[in-house]
């Protein structure tokens, strides 16, 4: 136990879940196994707690881990609601939905200290933030700045997510178009946007990236007017969860008219959309 404490620097959040891991089996065998089963433990100068935190993560079941990586697509300090995070982790295929009577993910991820619940909603500490985007990292891009570089993102990304600043410069066009050489955008899973952006250009840049889209399960965006939807919007018949939001003065726009045509969506996020709530006619499903 001494040894353990020693290596994680500090670090309450690390003391905590490391802490947690060590009491699931309270026998000698499992502690010395976490004690002398990985590398984190020989780094004696590393002053950074992630190997600490990884420790945990190693030890989850499969679906937990696969459900604990995938929140790295979110922005950091987002707050989740319930709904929120289990119709994405329904929608891309971590969780199957004929079972989720029988488990409640995130309460297991509080349980384990990968997530904090605060009274309705579940935020993720910072640290635990970067956690999931290491992680993930060949599966999963966000993009939160405009310093980020095309060249080194794995070409097997397949869910990506957008949070950068209401700015760009001619370096951000640049690397927006490195990117869509780089992975393939046509086969993208997730694209999720999560602010609005008030400069024309950024629309345009983002727009233009992703027009060759046909495969999402999950789409996040963020319109202005009718034509701020996707290029390809009406062909996204794979769509299962679709969050579209909207400027408190865009009250008049209406809903657009293809969302009949969705026949997989399973959930239809308007949380955030300020425009009309009149469904298309033959919206059915």
């Amino acid at each position: 136990a001494r040894k353990i404490a020693n290596k994680l620097k500090g670090s309450p959040l690390a003391a905590k879940t490391v802490g947690r891991l060590l009491h699931k089996h309270l026998s000698q065998e499992h502690w010395n196994g976490v004690l002398e089963k990985h590398q984190w433990l020989k780094q004696q100068e590393n002053e950074d707690i992630m190997q600490s935190l990884k420790i945990s993560y190693d030890y989850l079941p499969f679906d937990l881990k696969k459900c604990f990586s995938y929140c790295g697509l979110f922005p950091e300090d987002h707050r989740f609601t319930s709904s929120e995070i289990n119709h994405f982790w329904f929608a891309i295929g971590i969780i199957d939905s004929d079972h989720q009577a029988d488990r409640n993910y995130l309460e297991e991820l509080v349980d384990i200290g990968f997530l904090m619940n605060q009274s309705d909603f579940y935020v993720m500490h910072d640290l635990m933030h970067e956690l999931s985007k290491i992680v993930s990292a060949q599966e999963c891009l966000n993009i939160s700045g405009l310093d980020f570089r095309a060249d080194a993102i794995p070409q097997s990304v397949r869910h990506l997510s957008i949070n950068i600043e209401d700015r760009y410069d001619a370096n951000f066009e640049e690397e927006m178009c490195k990117l869509r050489e780089r992975i393939d955008i046509a086969n993208l899973r997730t694209l999720m946007i999560f602010r609005g952006y008030q400069e024309g250009r950024i629309n345009k840049i983002l727009k233009d990236s992703f027009k060759e889209i046909n495969s999402l399960r999950v789409l996040f965006i963020v319109v202005k007017s009718a034509q701020s939807f996707p290029y390809r919007f009406s062909k996204l018949i794979h769509l299962q969860y679709l969050k579209i939001s909207s400027s408190y003065n865009e009250d008049e726009m209406s809903l657009p008219s293809t969302l009949s045509r969705f026949y997989h969506l399973k959930f239809l996020d308007l949380d955030s959309w300020c425009g009309s709530y009149d469904l298309p006619e033959d919206f059915s499903h």
